[in-house]
């Protein structure tokens, strides 16, 4: 497994395109994905526990 690495404002402005990005911008953008991840992740943990309910 991987290692786990935070999103910060920096390393999100070394990808291609975000470089101008302003503090403020950097951080809504941060903040959003590390928003999206925890919704992701608690779907994907509600469907794994349906489907083990589901099985006979």
């Amino acid at each position: 497994m991987k290692a786990k690495k935070q999103l910060t404002v920096e390393t999100l402005r070394e990808y291609k395109g975000l470089e101008h990005l302003s503090d403020q911008e950097a951080e809504q953008i941060v903040d959003a994905l590390k928003k999206f991840a925890r919704i992701a992740l608690h779907a994907y943990r509600i469907k794994k526990e349906q489907e083990k309910t589901e099985k006979p």
